[in-house]
C-alpha cells in the first residue's frame, strides 16, 4: 500500500512497500503509528456510520409500519363503505323493480278493466261476451299474482303458483267454449 523512495548508499532510490520498513526521517512530521491511527479513524467512522444507517432504518421501519397500519384502517373504511353502498344500490334496485311491476301491473290491469266494460255496455251476444269476459280476466290475475310474488316472501310464491294454474286451466275450458260457440258446431257430429 504504502511506497516510499528512499536514497541508499549508493545513491538509488530504494522503495519500501509496508508500513513497518517506514521509518521515521530525522526531520519529518510522520509518526511511526500513521496506518494504525488511520485504520482506527476508519474503523470508526464506519461505525458511526453504521449506527447512524441502523436508527434510520429503524426509523422508517416505525414510520412504514404506522403508515401500514393507516392503509389498513382505510382499507377497512373503504370495505365498510363500500358494502353499505352495495345495500343501498340493492335496496334501491329492489324499489325500482317492484315500482316498475306495480306501474305495469296497474296499466294491464285498466287496459282490461277498461276492454271489459265495454263488453258489459254491449252485451249483444251475452253467451260469447262472457266468455270473452273470462278470457280478458287473465291479464289482471297474471299481473297481481307476478307482482305480489315480487313484494310477498319466498314461502307465498307457491301459493300465488296455483291460483295462476287453476286459472290458466279454467282459460283453456273458457277458450275453447268459446271457439265452439262463435264457430258452432252445425252437422252430425257422427261422421
Amino acid at each position: 500500500m504504502f511506497s516510499r523512495l528512499t536514497p541508499s548508499s549508493d545513491g538509488e532510490a530504494v522503495t519500501a512497500s509496508s508500513p513497518s520498513t517506514l521509518r521515521r526521517s530525522p526531520g519529518g512530521n510522520i509518526p511511526s503509528n500513521l496506518g494504525r491511527y488511520l485504520n482506527v479513524g476508519a474503523i470508526g467512522i464506519l461505525i458511526a456510520v453504521s449506527a447512524f444507517l441502523f436508527v434510520q432504518l429503524q426509523a422508517v421501519s416505525l414510520r412504514v409500519a404506522s403508515e401500514q397500519r393507516q392503509i389498513d384502517e382505510l382499507k377497512s373504511q373503504i370495505e365498510s363503505s363500500t358494502n353499505e353502498v352495495q345495500q343501498q344500490v340493492e335496496a334501491q334496485r329492489d324499489f325500482t323493480v317492484i315500482n316498475i311491476a306495480g306501474t305495469f301491473t296497474l296499466l294491464s290491469c285498466l287496459v282490461t278493466m277498461f276492454h271489459m266494460t265495454a263488453h258489459l255496455r254491449k252485451m249483444n251476444q251475452p253467451f260469447v261476451q262472457r266468455k270473452i269476459i273470462a278470457i280478458l280476466w287473465m291479464s289482471p290475475i297474471y299481473g297481481v299474482t307476478s307482482f305480489l310474488s315480487l313484494v310477498l316472501p319466498p314461502s307465498g310464491e307457491p301459493y300465488l303458483g296455483i291460483v295462476k294454474d287453476f286459472y290458466e286451466s279454467y282459460v283453456i275450458y273458457q277458450f275453447l267454449s268459446f271457439l265452439i260457440a262463435v264457430l258452432g258446431i252445425r252437422g252430425n257430429l257422427d261422421g
